[in-house]
């Protein structure tokens, strides 16, 4: 809006020059809401925003476009990244952060002109999720089971906490095996949920088949390089162990 001011200069009690003013006097545009959360990755957090509402939010058009922060959300002080300095778009990827942490974002609308950047939003929390494993399960071995020696174990000893590389520890352990050397190739994966787990037992393969196995272990990060193969002939003829 439009404010004229009446100014008069005196030079001893006279009237010495007067002029008037006018100068735009506006408020600067509230986000009332919080911005949204998107999709996370361990170094990426996706957020979005409602367009600033001319009709139920304070301030005065026009919004040009809006600056997205961040922050620690432990720390005090927020930042920008390099890209995200008065954009037009309704959504914003943050890069370069840490896995497993947790950060503040809040966005503020601006209108056209010098200082016409409004307050920041209220916040959103986001925690990015930890790193993919650095490795998957370590000595892993294919070994002769069951009576008839028709099945086969399979052993792992499960990488140590620096390797799993996520605070909240290994969700599956994956087995992949196959077998192409005449048809019907036999070929599939085997997942198992136990973090704990150090073992399991094929009891349905086919004999007189040489099967190759790998392993991956999987957290929130995702799924770990796999594993060195390892092999295993399953006789066709199958011996009562006595």
């Amino acid at each position: 809006m439009d404010r004229t001011l009446y100014c008069q200069l005196r030079k001893d009690d006279n009237k010495y020059a007067e002029y008037n003013i006018t100068i735009d006097v506006f408020d600067l545009p509230v986000l009332q809401t919080a911005p949204k959360r998107g999709s996370i990755t361990n170094s990426t957090v996706t957020i979005s925003w409602s367009a600033w509402d001319e009709e139920n939010e304070d301030g005065d058009p026009p919004v040009v476009g809006y600056t997205p922060y961040f922050k620690l959300a432990s720390g005090l002080n927020w930042s920008i990244q390099d890209t995200s300095t008065s954009i037009k778009a309704l959504n914003f990827t943050f890069t370069a952060l840490a896995p497993e942490e947790r950060y503040s974002f809040s966005v503020a609308a601006v209108r056209e002109g010098e200082m016409g950047e409004g307050p920041k939003s209220p916040m959103l929390n986001a925690t990015t999720i930890c790193a993919v494993p650095l490795s998957g399960p370590g000595e892993v071995q294919a070994n002769v089971a069951g009576e008839r020696q028709e099945n086969v174990e399979i052993t792992w000893r499960v990488p140590s906490d620096e390797q799993v590389n996520c605070g909240s520890g290994v969700s599956i352990f994956t087995i992949y095996y196959s077998s192409k050397e005449v048809e019907p190739y036999d070929e599939g994966t085997k997942n198992i949920p136990d973090p704990d787990a150090a073992s399991y037992i094929f009891d349905s393969l086919m004999v007189g088949m040489t099967y190759t196995f790998q392993m991956t272990l999987t957290t929130a990060g995702g799924e770990s390089p796999v594993s060195d193969e390892v092999t295993h002939l399953l006789p066709s003829k199958l011996e009562i162990c006595i």
